[in-house]
């Protein structure tokens, strides 16, 4: 049955455009899973979070933000990263989207790719980027969770620059006691501290900052759902040996997973999200004692 599903890509992206329509910001970050086959030709040796020098099957993702829900899942060979992932999907994409991705996808290149296809995009940078500009004047500022946030933009390229207030303070601090235990130097504090917990973001959004950060900080719903498939769910290896097998197998857990999330909320909805989480803990003991 996997297989079958696995070969009819066209209905699985007919099924993806129909739960991505309307989505005003959707979310994209890329997983893995390790697998045991020997005859796959998605499962390659790749880089990992945990260093583990298994062979893995990389998968992407796209989380709608203002539906809660995951939209797309599709699994990539397991050496496929970044922007090449990006690339292999953009066609599928409605640009009417914008599109938030994490900094390990930052490079030179990609901003450039996403302009030449319309995209909408928000793309917070790795700190060593050249192109960021650390003395962009932040004028603004806003409260998110409780904690005060500044903000600045240089609107040539719409260069976003974020300072978390308090954040910084515990930063400067960290920094400080690693001089006095002679591991930092004078000069190392120089340099870093025009970077204490500062957030580059580049975005071709005409947005106020506040509305740009917020939707940046919302990516986290994307692993929140890798964590639901990969542990709740279970789906954190495969045994499969054919590839379309592999790709059905993904179709099934975009589907397992949309159905969590539906049921997720609607038990918020009734406010028995706690009661739940009770007798679940309390079958998972029980089943534990025997």
């Amino acid at each position: 049955m996997l297989k079958e599903i696995g070969k009819d890509y066209s209905a699985q992206k007919e099924f993806f455009d129909t739960l991505m329509k309307d989505s005003k910001t959707l979310v994209f970050d890329l997983s893995s899973i390790f697998s045991y086959s020997e005859n796959l030709k998605y499962a390659e040796l790749g880089h990992n979070a945990d260093n583990i020098y298994l062979k893995q099957i990389n998968f992407m993702m796209f989380f709608s933000v203002d539906k809660q829900l995951p939209v797309l899942l599709k699994p990539l060979p397991g050496s496929v990263r970044d922007i090449k992932a990006i690339k292999s999907v953009m066609d599928e994409i409605d640009v009417d989207s914008t599109v938030v991705l994490d900094r390990g996808f930052a490079s030179y290149d990609l901003p450039k790719l996403l302009r030449a296809h319309n995209f909408n995009f928000i793309l917070p940078l790795r700190r060593n980027f050249t192109t960021i500009n650390y003395r962009i004047k932040m004028e603004n500022a806003f409260t998110y969770n409780e904690r005060g946030v500044k903000w600045g933009r240089r609107k040539r390229g719409r260069n976003f620059l974020f300072e978390g207030i308090k954040l910084r303070s515990e930063e400067e601090t960290t920094f400080i006691q690693l001089m006095e235990e002679g591991k930092k130097d004078r000069e190392d504090y120089t340099e870093a501290s025009r970077k204490f917990w500062k957030i580059a973001i580049l975005s071709n959004l005409d947005e106020k900052g506040e509305s740009v950060y917020i939707r940046y900080k919302e990516r986290e719903s994307v692993e929140t759902a890798f964590d639901a498939m990969k542990n709740e769910l279970e789906y954190d290896k495969t045994y499969l040996g054919d590839d379309d097998a592999v790709r059905g197998y993904f179709f099934i857990s975009l589907i397992s997973l949309y159905l969590y999330y539906k049921i997720l909320k609607m038990l918020k909805e009734k406010d028995l999200v706690e009661k739940f989480l009770l007798a679940k803990y309390f079958w998972n003991f029980q089943k534990f004692m025997k």
